[in-house]
């Protein structure tokens, strides 16, 4: 899947720089269309009319174009993102790796108000350990815990708004965290 929308996400870029990014959008869709049918086409068994079938590994694939969608490098709106901005994504995304491609169209949120002992730790292989990444959905979120969203770009750490002291003191140094008027 990571392949997969790579390349579909190079050719929408590369479509959006020779045409507009609202026909690229719609290449985007036309391709993710045109994959699922054909899977149905040439692959499914006696799928039932009207019914999506998709193997494990293609289950993601409307999520992911739908993320490409949302990001920035396929916003034409200027009052969302300046079109400068929006060609510094464009150029990053010809030139991501299929890994981080998935990545930085739907970023990963960890959780870390409750994380094991070992989570933070290198691994015997020197990779980092980390707590299982969950899904993006405000469903996930709870008000007493603290979550980090990372996309290979940047990060974004949440606390809610009932993040006990004890996490506060032991990971900011501070007791309370003030609140936006």
């Amino acid at each position: 899947l990571d392949a997969l929308i790579n390349v579909t996400c190079k050719q929408t870029v590369a479509h959006s720089i020779t045409h507009s990014v609202e026909s690229a959008r719609q290449s985007l869709i036309q391709s993710c269309v045109q994959m699922l049918y054909i899977y149905r086409k040439f692959c499914a068994t006696n799928p039932a009319p009207g019914q999506l079938i998709l193997p494990e590994s293609l289950k993601l694939l409307p999520l992911l174009t739908l993320a490409l969608m949302k990001s920035k490098a396929l916003t034409a709106d200027t009052a969302i993102v300046r079109t400068d901005e929006r060609m510094f994504l464009m150029s990053r995304l010809l030139g991501l790796p299929a890994a981080e491609t998935s990545v930085f169209a739907y970023p990963r949120m960890y959780p870390l108000h409750n994380m094991a002992p070992e989570h933070g730790c290198a691994a015997p292989n020197g990779d980092v350990i980390l707590p299982s990444s969950l899904s993006l959905s405000c469903d996930k979120l709870e008000s007493d815990g603290a979550f980090l969203v990372e996309n290979g770009e940047s990060m974004v750490m949440w606390l809610g708004k009932d993040i006990p002291q004890s996490f506060l003191e032991q990971v900011f140094g501070i007791h309370v965290v003030a609140e936006n008027e």
